[in-house]
């Protein structure tokens, strides 16, 4: 289990914090990552991509936290998760307990296998299967996108 925690407590204070796993056949990547918001005109974003091969499973949740009173609060949690073979699964839950009013916080959460109209496209373009697979892996993992 991989546990993260940021916590923002400096006014003015801003977090990102972007990560990307690859969990290989057999594997079960568990995580659990928190951002804390305990001062106002904070900001902070989390970003968690995974690739699950096949045979390999991941559960993720993710939590946005904000204190009471405070204000002038920018949060958002994404979890994005592609599903390499059919067995592999992913379960993702991202969670807000959000207890004051001058707020924007959103979180977002996308799970879907591998676009075989990818792969059609790269092979027909001159790669093999394994080649295209690796380069939508690739790219998917070192994408800057939120």
């Amino acid at each position: 289990m991989k546990i993260y925690r940021h916590i923002l407590s400096r006014p003015g204070q801003h977090q990102d914090f972007l990560k990307s796993f690859l969990v290989k056949s057999g594997q079960n990547l568990i995580l659990d990552t928190t951002m804390d918001f305990q001062a106002s005109r904070t900001s902070g974003r989390t970003v968690i991509k995974v690739v699950v091969m096949p045979h390999a499973q991941t559960n993720l949740t993710g939590l946005i936290k904000i204190k009471p009173r405070l204000k002038q609060i920018n949060a958002f949690l994404k979890h994005q998760v592609l599903l390499v073979g059919t067995d592999s699964t992913a379960v993702s839950t991202p969670k807000l307990e959000i207890e004051s009013d001058d707020v924007i916080a959103s979180h977002a959460a996308v799970i879907s296998p591998l676009d075989q109209n990818q792969i059609f496209y790269l092979m027909s373009r001159g790669f093999s299967q394994t080649q295209a697979v690796n380069l939508i892996i690739n790219s998917f993992l070192t994408s800057h996108e939120i």
